[in-house]
């Protein structure tokens, strides 16, 4: 009798490859290697420097290419957003890092439409500047949903900070508490 064939060896499962969810930083040797061929990119990290007012480290380097290279921003546009990092405050690598990385996904890749981000992110935070005042809010950064909801009250509706106030009063009124989502409600109606 012949003997019964060996069961075909079960293939292996291949696990999907898991890409990174930050993109990878080149190395020293690299960033340096790009600034020696580029003037573009030795001008990128030149005005980095003065626009943050400090020599940039090999991180920081490494950053500004990565947010060129792989992000795809121009260098126009980099610059401009060390500018608006620089101005409210938060000029720290990881902070610029997040912000080139929303850039990069809202394809804010052009002078204008860098202008355009900015001049909104300024009137959100003056809008939150308003709310925040108006209802005698301690200042502090506020979260995601207080920005939207305050930029719908203040930019969208346009409300009055006597409105707001009152939509406020009623809030407190009828629950004893702040509620943001509550306000929203009343505004609606």
């Amino acid at each position: 009798p012949a003997a019964a064939p060996a069961p075909a060896p079960q293939a292996q499962e291949e696990k999907p490859v898991r890409l990174p969810l930050r993109p990878q930083k080149p190395d020293n040797a690299f960033v340096a290697q790009r600034v020696a061929e580029s003037q573009d990119i030795a001008f990128l990290m030149q005005e980095a420097q003065v626009i943050l007012g400090r020599l940039i480290n090999n991180g920081d380097s490494a950053t500004l290419l990565m947010m060129h290279d792989y992000l795809g921003l121009p260098i126009d546009v980099i610059l401009m957003l060390l500018q608006y990092t620089v101005s409210v405050g938060k000029a720290n690598t990881r902070y610029i890092e997040k912000v080139a990385m929303n850039w990069a996904d809202e394809e804010i890749n052009t002078h204008e439409k860098a202008e355009e981000k900015i001049r909104s992110l300024n009137e959100r935070t003056r809008a939150w500047g308003t709310v925040e005042q108006t209802l005698g809010i301690a200042h502090r950064s506020p979260t995601k949903q207080e920005t939207e909801l305050a930029a719908r009250w203040v930019l969208e509706w346009r409300f009055s900070p006597d409105m707001i106030r009152e939509a406020y009063e009623r809030c407190v009124n009828q629950t004893g508490k702040l509620s943001m989502k509550y306000m929203n409600r009343i505004l609606e109606r």
